[in-house]
Formats: structure tokens, sequence, C-alpha cells
């Protein structure tokens, strides 16, 4: 392992290894309850649209800065757009009120 990959490795304080479609409102709470216990100051998403969807929501709970590394090319990590689904089924979505990584107006 490099030296930059050994620094960064001892810098990541949680890992959400659990992640779904549409977000469920469980795992989200999960994953915020991570965040506040390890006292992180951002958020490292390393995957696809089910790891970036994920840190959107919880950095809309938290507020903090996302770092998104996309592995496919899905489109989630150039939006704004988030989605999470209620423990019954139930699916909402909405916007950071933000603009997301990439996003660069006019």
């Amino acid at each position: 392992m490099s030296d930059r990959a050994v620094h960064l490795a001892n810098r990541i304080a949680g890992h959400v290894r659990d992640v779904h479609r549409h977000v469920p409102v469980a795992s989200a709470h999960d994953a915020v309850a991570l965040i506040r216990e390890v006292a992180a100051d951002s958020l490292l998403s390393i995957g696809g649209v089910l790891a970036v969807g994920l840190a959107k929501v919880v950095a809309l709970d938290t507020g903090l800065p996302i770092l998104a590394v996309p592995t496919t090319h899905a489109g989630s990590e150039m939006t704004p757009i988030y989605g999470c689904a209620a423990m019954h089924g139930a699916a909402g979505s909405g916007t950071v009120g933000r603009p997301a990584p990439g996003h660069h107006p006019g």
C-alpha cells in the first residue's frame, strides 16, 4: 500500500457497508448515527448510485460535504437530487438545495 493510501486509511473514521436502492430511512438513520458517533467532518462516497445516494441523504441531514468517487456512470454524483424510502415502501425525493459536485451553472 502506498504512503498516500495508508494516510487516507488512517483518516477514515467509519464505514457503511450496507447500502440499498432508494435509501431506506432506517439505513439513513443508522449512517447518520455513525457519522455523529465518530464526529466525522466530511463524507467519502466510493461506489455507484447506491453509495452516492446514501451520501446525499446523510449530507442533507448532517450538512457535511461529500467527496464522491463514482465507480459507475450513473450520474448521481452530478445532480443535487436524492431519494429516500420509508419503512413501508413509500418513496420520497427532493433536491439538496445546493449545487452538486461538478455542477457549473451557466
